[in-house]
């Protein structure tokens, strides 16, 4: 856990608005101190300037952390009504709408996704637990890839989607270590970009990627993951081009779990072009299920089983959209709309690291009671499943 977080098992107190909101502003002091000067707009120097990037960074924050203010208005009303909420957003003076607007020009969000991947390892977030003691290898190196879209207005033109209709999304493509459900990396796109495309300058060497069938669409894909030095898992086509090279026989514990074929093949219609990897045939519910990965040696039936631990991503998206909630975005341009995509990304850490839990919807719900004044502490540590941290 961060340095700068209590590790205490559960202290409420962490989860006041501003503790939270200054705990967030000491982990990005550390990014906007670490920026080069061609990164730093011209206007951040004007003496004129009261609104700068942890103001408008911790606003976006607020957005998903409170129960009321949920939009750009009802944050500047805020600050204007109240010294509080000025206090939660580390200003001193009340925000402007006209201030409010230009800063999703202005202030980098890759700031966020630096703050996110500096984060790895340190906010630890709730992962598998109780997990086959034959695959505990492989579930510390697997990392599940995927992405989500997110609904845009149609005015905005760069969230392109499908250039034959007047569409819009926003695609957040995520890296998710299953283990402990932290973050690895993240990527916001608009809707029409190749999720292939993303990964590949991402893959880190000794990782073992887990992706749909999406990934598995280019055959190429698995000797690239091969040259940096990682492994794959991927769900292919229902009949994928292929040539057999060796069928491998099958155990009873495989049979029984309804592997139906284990073969090294090459993928494509030229054998002369691709590389061998395993293919597994599995049937389910009467379907035929067919995993490609580099990992040749493995048990048949512990691919099978690690495969499962890809709908760890699934389930996390989700948590984001209906449990955190990101189905509007308080900004247009690209930006804007990835800074708010981030910094959801950096609650959700922010939340499992203080609670300990990723919350559901009730104790979702009991957080923003007690951030009410409804809740006690030892009643939100009750909603929580926790045992309250006890005062010396």
């Amino acid at each position: 856990m961060a340095e700068d977080i209590d590790s205490d098992p559960f202290a409420a107190g962490q989860l006041r608005g501003l503790r939270l909101l200054e705990t967030f502003r000491k982990l990005l002091h550390k990014q906007l101190e670490s920026r080069r000067r061609e990164q730093i707009h011209p206007s951040e120097d004007d003496p004129r300037r009261t609104l700068f990037a942890s103001n408008y960074f911790s606003a976006l924050l607020l957005v998903f952390y409170n129960p009321v203010l949920k939009s750009a208005r009802a944050i500047i009303a805020a600050s204007k009504d109240s010294a509080t909420v000025r206090k939660a957003l580390g200003s001193d003076v009340p925000l402007s709408l006209g201030s409010f607007s230009e800063a999703q020009h202005l202030f980098d969000a890759n700031l966020l996704r630096g703050l996110i991947r500096s984060l790895r390892g340190r906010l630890r977030a709730p992962g598998q637990t109780g997990t086959d003691a034959r695959l505990v290898d492989f579930v510390k190196r697997m990392i599940a890839v995927d992405s989500s879209f997110f609904a845009a207005l149609d005015r905005i033109s760069w969230a392109v989607y499908r250039r034959q209709t007047a569409t819009k999304r926003v695609r957040l493509h995520l890296l998710f270590n299953v283990l402990d459900g932290t973050i690895e990396d993240a990527a916001i796109t608009p809707g029409a970009c190749c999720e292939r495309k993303v990964l590949a300058p991402r893959i880190e060497p000794g990782r073992l990627y887990c992706g749909d069938r999406y990934y598995g669409l280019d055959y190429s894909y698995f000797t690239l993951v091969r040259n940096g030095q990682a492994d794959a898992l991927m769900r292919v086509r229902d009949q994928p081009e292929h040539t057999v090279l060796e069928e491998h026989a099958l155990s009873d514990e495989a049979r029984a779990y309804g592997v139906v074929a284990d073969q090294t093949v090459i993928l494509g219609p030229d054998p002369q072009k691709g590389q061998a990897v395993r293919m597994i045939t599995l049937r389910r519910d009467g379907k035929l299920i067919r995993l490609v990965t580099t990992l040749t040696e493995s048990d048949a039936v512990e691919l099978c089983m690690l495969y499962r631990y890809r709908w760890e991503i699934e389930t996390f998206f989700k948590w984001l959209k209906c449990i955190l909630g990101t189905r509007g975005f308080l900004a247009e341009s690209r930006n804007g709309i990835t800074a708010q995509l981030y910094i959801a990304l950096i609650m959700a850490l922010m939340l499992a690291a203080f609670t300990g839990t990723r919350p559901n919807k009730r104790q979702m719900e009991a957080i923003q009671l007690y951030l009410m004044g409804w809740m006690t502490e030892d009643e939100l540590a009750a909603a929580l499943s926790l045992q309250k941290t006890k005062k010396s």
